[in-house]
């Protein structure tokens, strides 16, 4: 510990205890008229009854310092009857160590060099420069140690909350990039089934394009066929109508069954196609 601490804490102490031999009180925790404390307003709260149900003998004097205590600690606006306690023991602490040590001299303090000392070593310069008893300078030490770790304790709590809070706000970001990642891999999921899905249609389209072209050139073969079919019922005489006239006896079906198309086969007395001569005709019907 550095040796400036310990000269601070001890100006600081030495100090009150002045006040407290010329019967100033307690610690001072302010004691401007910024700080006044409306007492008998403060008597008819509840926190405060119940602190007098724990501390019977608490003076005025004394809730008052714990209230301006608790105002300088910025707990005044939230103010109840735990951090009253708690302020009360401070109080009461600070009283006790504070009348148990008795100041010889507050001139010619002894010097120290800003070098780093243990405990110890404090205590026996203090002791050697023949200004302080043993006991009071241990006495005085003990004080300068607990408002050193008090203050520690008070930082290390506040940084202890400060982490909590900013754990539980990494905590939260991290359930929140969880949740988005998880959104993320499920639409991902969805882009790829709706992917499998326009691919397995864009094949079924594509079979379906190739049964269609299939269909079309059937249609088209047939289409030939059936116009070659047509050309060869056609009469071969009026080119206009169907044949329905076999020739006797070559059997070829030649001309269609109009009086016309039949006395012009019976004029020429020879089947147009094998060149036979025609003894009879016979008429057919297409089922």
């Amino acid at each position: 510990m550095k040796w400036s601490c310990y000269c601070l804490g001890l100006s600081q102490v030495r100090e009150k205890q002045v006040q407290v031999q010329q019967g100033q009180g307690h610690q001072d925790y302010g004691d401007n008229k910024e700080d006044e404390i409306d007492l008998d307003y403060e008597k008819q709260k509840s926190y405060v009854k119940a602190a007098f149900q724990k501390y019977p003998d608490l003076t005025n004097d004394e809730l008052c310092h714990a209230l301006r205590y608790l105002k300088n600690q910025g707990l005044f606006d939230k103010r109840n009857v735990v951090d009253l306690c708690h302020a009360i023991d401070h109080i009461k602490l600070n009283g006790q160590v504070q009348r148990q040590v008795t100041v010889t001299s507050v001139d010619n303090e002894p010097t120290f060099q800003q070098n780093s000392h243990s405990r110890q070593e404090l205590v026996e310069i203090l002791v050697s420069s023949n200004k302080y008893d043993r006991r009071d300078v241990e006495d005085l030490m003990c004080l300068v140690f607990w408002y050193i770790v008090a203050d520690l304790e008070a930082k290390l709590e506040t940084e202890k909350r400060k982490l909590e809070t900013e754990k539980r706000k990494l905590e939260t970001e991290k359930r929140k990039v969880d949740s988005k990642d998880r959104t993320i891999d499920n639409n991902q999921r969805t882009i790829e089934d709706k992917d499998r899905t326009i691919d397995n249609n864009q094949r079924t389209i594509e079979d379906k394009d190739r049964t269609i072209a299939d269909n079309q050139r059937t249609i088209a073969d047939n289409q030939e066929k059936i116009s070659e079919l047509e050309k060869r019922l056609i009469c071969k005489i009026c080119m206009d109508k169907e044949m329905s006239i076999v020739c006797i006896p070559c059997g070829h079906l030649y001309c269609c069954s109009s009086d016309r198309c039949r006395n012009d086969l019976t004029r020429r007395g020879k089947c147009h196609i094998c060149n036979q001569v025609v003894t009879g005709q016979i008429k057919t019907h297409l089922a």
